[in-house]
């Protein structure tokens, strides 16, 4: 026989009272702050933050303005410099012409810098060799695309498809840039003398370019004839083709049908006067004219396609060297010009490149202050929202005050805590766990009692905006970050509002600049602190130690932050001391029993040991809400065991008796 002697304490604690008091503490703590904001936002109510708001916006929009012009030069700079590989004072002087010729012609610096990257990027990166000469190519650009309406993106297709066509060579960049002042001025003066503008030139160049230049025939000599044929009625691509193809067939009798070299040379036509490449193109046209009287060998020479083409360039050769003379060594291109540029309008835009030309100037010192003079509006607007949306907040914060009643009712609440004990002791004898009981008790009273239901949902309403405004500088800025656009914005009061003292001295030491600056990056830290938080929260700590590192350098670290970290260090050593404990003590005295029983008599009569209290309830009430109902039992267990037994079953057996009695002392208890 075996005896156990085993003590065993119950338990019931009051745990709503304290979730109620804390209900109400974390309630009147919002309410509090809500307060505060309101009387802040009280001693504005003198201002019209709409009409500050709309200024800062107004303002905003003008510095963006003021500094447009040099972020786009900057841009159009930097991509002149990875096309070229040309870098610092070079760049500089690259970006001055740019500004020169802006203010020299109207318009942009920027549509000097485009210029210079698509002739960079057609003729090549070489020319960049001579600034000189780019400078000169592109201000070349600016002076044809006076004649066409301002139209550069023409301008510059004219004049690189000439040289391309042509094969001018461009490894000597200076000798380049004469080639191309030439070719300006031969188109320009065609388009005054002819019928055919230099867009409709330069298309017709891209198709027959380069058989003219492999035919000899020159520059101005082929525009002579483009412009004949436009007077003809062929323009652009169509015109180029027609020259292309008639270029063809006058290149050799090897090219043309046999019965059209007989007919030929029956009509007193010298195929070597016509395909001579070293004769003018009018001279050779002169010879071939021989034969214009006969209706079929043009068809025959040239085809059906191409006859008409070359009987206008037949009958216009007079026409042609008489406006060749006149396209040649002509500075048409810079008179013309000149004549435009006399214009108010184009004054006018003389006058606004010289005004933005002053912006890039102001910028590269203000453009490094716009995204704070940006963020500082923002805030501003902010404020006036937030104004706005306080008055709807109060109202239905004091709602759920209302709805609440907690101070107001203590009838109530002690009525629903008495009930959530008796549901608890009800659940209690179902279970067969004294810990999972006590646990399951109290959730089932309080989500079965309407008093429960309610709380818990106050405490999920309140704790959204209360808790995370009361455990900002520990938790609740990441937190924060799940309620969207509202977070944002609790997050850039609670920014500014911890950082006010900042800001004003900014204003103070710094001026507007250095105030609108400090207001940036307190903006800033609106979302820097919630990031660095919620990387600790994740366990990215290299992340949030950069966080960190940088809003310690901007001084954006605030004092509740350092006293909140010096107080979760104490707490963690603390933590490291405190140790929880469990006394069971069961004593056994091996005795000899019948072999595979248990044997349990007794069980739930008290001793009359004289150190054993009686069984009984004691209750206390204190000041304290916390309440507890202590039993104390004393139990004699007889039962015996055999040694080859399973101690486990022994213990289960053991447990589940003693439990069924305890149960029954629980029903007693009431």
């Amino acid at each position: 026989m075996s005896n156990a002697i085993t003590t065993w304490e119950l338990k019931f604690k009051d745990l709503i009272s304290n979730s109620v008091q804390k209900v109400q503490e974390v309630v009147n703590t919002a309410s509090t702050r809500v307060d505060n904001l309101g009387a802040c936002f009280k001693r504005l109510n003198a201002i019209d933050l709409q009409a500050i708001s709309q200024s800062a916006q107004n303002l905003n929009q003008r510095f963006e303005n003021l500094n447009a012009p040099f972020i786009s030069y900057e841009s159009g700079l930097a991509e002149v410099s990875a096309i070229t590989g040309v870098t610092g004072a070079a760049l500089d002087d690259l970006g001055e012409k740019a500004r020169k010729s802006a203010k020299d012609f109207g318009g942009e610096a920027t549509d000097s810098l485009n210029t210079y990257k698509t002739l960079l990027s057609r003729l090549g990166p070489d020319i960049a060799k001579s600034p000189e000469a780019l400078e000169k190519m592109e201000r070349n650009v600016r002076t044809l695309s006076k004649t066409m309406g301002n139209d550069a993106a023409g301008s510059v297709d004219a004049l690189t498809t000439a040289m391309l066509q042509y094969g001018v060579d461009l490894s000597d960049p200076t000798a380049a840039q004469e080639e191309m002042t030439r070719m300006m001025n031969i188109m320009a003066a065609g388009a005054k003398e002819g019928a055919a503008e230099v867009p409709s030139i330069a298309a017709a160049l891209k198709v027959a370019g380069v058989q003219a230049k492999q035919s000899n025939v020159s520059f101005e000599e082929t525009n002579a004839v483009l412009q004949a044929l436009a007077a003809g009625g062929k323009e652009g691509s169509e015109a180029g083709v027609a020259l292309r193809n008639v270029l063809g067939k006058m290149a050799g009798v090897d090219v043309l049908p046999k019965e059209a070299v007989e007919k030929l040379s029956r009509l007193g036509v010298n195929m070597n006067v016509v395909s001579n490449t070293s004769l003018p193109l009018t001279t050779r046209l002169r010879e071939l004219k021989k034969a214009q009287g006969d209706a079929t060998i043009m068809a025959q020479m040239f085809g059906t396609e191409n006859a008409a083409a070359a009987s206008i360039m037949l009958n216009s050769v007079d026409a042609q060297d008489e406006l060749r003379s006149k396209i040649v060594n002509t500075n048409t291109a810079q008179e013309q010009a000149a004549v435009m540029m006399d214009t108010t309008a184009e004054k006018q835009s003389r006058l606004n490149a010289w005004y933005n030309d002053a912006k890039i100037a102001i910028g590269e010192y203000t453009a490094a202050y716009s995204p704070y003079v940006s963020a500082g509006a923002n805030a501003i607007s902010i404020m006036a929202d937030g104004k706005n949306a306080y008055e709807g907040y109060k109202t239905a914060l004091s709602g759920v005050k209302t709805m609440l009643g907690l101070t107001a009712d203590q009838s109530l609440i002690s009525a629903a805590k008495t009930k959530i004990v008796s549901v608890a002791q009800r659940v209690w004898t179902g279970i067969t766990g004294l810990a999972t009981a006590a646990q399951m008790g109290l959730n089932a009273a309080m989500t079965a009692n309407p008093i429960g239901v309610i709380i818990l949902a106050i405490v999920a309403l309140i704790a959204v905006v209360a808790t995370i405004i009361n455990y900002w500088d520990s938790w609740g800025a990441a937190m924060s970050l799940l309620l969207g656009p509202i977070g944002i914005v609790i997050g850039a009061f609670k920014s500014i509002y911890d950082h006010w003292e900042s800001i004003k001295t900014a204003f103070k030491t710094d001026g507007i600049i250095g105030g609108l600056k400090r207001i940036g990056m307190v903006i800033i830290d609106a979302i820097l602190k919630p990031m660095q938080q919620l990387f600790e929260m994740v366990g990215l700590d290299s992340l949030a130690k950069k966080i960190e590192k940088f809003r310690n350098d901007n001084k954006l670290v605030t004092k509740g932050e350092k006293e909140q970290n010096a107080k979760e260090a104490l707490e963690a050593k603390a933590d490291q001391k405190q140790t929880a404990t469990k006394k069971s003590k069961v004593v056994l005295d091996s005795k000899t029993e019948t072999p595979g029983t248990i044997s349990l008599k007794n069980l739930g009569q008290t001793t009359t040991d004289k150190n054993t209290k009686n069984a009984g309830v004691t209750a206390t009430d204190g000041n304290n809400v916390s309440k507890s109902i202590v039993q104390n039992l004393t139990v004699n267990n007889h039962f015996g065991v055999n040694g080859s037994m399973d101690i486990r079953k022994i213990a289960d057996e053991v447990t589940g008796l003693i439990i069924d009695r305890l149960r029954d002392g629980v029903i007693q208890i009431g």
